[in-house]
């Protein structure tokens, strides 16, 4: 009874927002879309191609429509008159007040990554692993190879290692942009002497016999399993877990209190 009830307001409501969309649009005439869109999402529908000046109920009632995947930073993807036509052919309300250009240009909206938010991930990982930082990182840049472009305002980092190169010359650390797994992991070089030890001696943050979480990370691919330790490691020791999934037993670098990481 109470769900019959509930479908009976929701078919009300869509009835009178139809209404008041046909009404609007009789008193407007037919809306054009626009031909050029810069997207602000993962997924393109077509509240995005409608002009900024769109009253809200025909907002709300094309938000409901997906066009499909929006483009990859620094990319352009061509909408054809076809495909969106094709996309609105469950709407015919929207589809009889909307004009629709031979083909619309949609980018994605992007930035630079920011050397002050790969800074802050590499000193909250210092914190973690109570590493005992000697200098702060003034002047902190990024080189070429390690400049990302992000598509959100606050994107998720988190330094997955940090180790020393094979010169010993410097400390590096990998940073993965764990809200945009379509970015690939990068290495940022860290200036200055930063110890990899904390002060004192080093603590086991994964422990035998207990589940840890066990990251296989390579260029654009991270595939994360679950595992139980058969040796104790503070980070940075490899030890020897087993793949829950597979019964496999792999060799792993600790890299946090609870995970393991397989490089290849």
């Amino acid at each position: 009874m109470e769900r019959g009830i509930r479908g009976w307001r929701l078919g009300l409501f869509l009835t009178v927002l139809l209404t008041a969309i046909q009404g609007q649009a009789k008193a407007a005439g037919r809306i054009l879309l626009r031909d050029s869109v810069v997207a602000r999402r993962e997924m393109l529908t077509l509240s995005d191609l409608l002009p900024a000046e769109t009253s809200t109920l025909i907002l709300i009632s094309a938000a409901e429509i997906r066009i499909g995947p929006a483009p990859l930073a620094g990319t352009h993807r061509i909408l054809t008159h076809a495909e969106v036509e094709r996309a609105m052919s469950e709407a015919p309300l929207l589809r009889h007040i909307l004009e629709v250009p031979d083909i619309i240009d949609v980018t994605r909206w992007s930035r630079g990554l920011q050397p002050a938010e790969v800074q802050h991930a590499i000193e909250e990982e210092f914190h973690a692993r109570d590493l005992q930082v000697r200098i702060s990182l003034p002047g902190f840049t990024l080189s070429n190879s390690s400049r990302r472009v992000v598509t959100e305002d606050s994107p998720k980092l988190k330094v997955t290692r940090i180790e020393r190169d094979r010169n010993r010359e410097c400390i590096r650390a990998r940073v993965s942009i764990v809200s945009e797994p379509r970015v690939p992991p990068f290495w940022v070089e860290l200036p200055g002497e930063i110890p990899l030890q904390p002060s004192q001696q080093p603590l086991n943050v994964v422990r035998k016999g207990k589940p840890v979480e066990l990251v296989y990370e390579g260029h654009a691919m991270r595939i994360v399993a679950r595992a139980i330790a058969l040796d104790d490691g503070p980070p940075g020791r490899n030890i020897r877990v087993r793949n829950l999934d597979s019964r496999k037993i792999v060799t792993a670098t600790v890299a946090a209190p609870g995970r393991v990481e397989v490089r290849f």
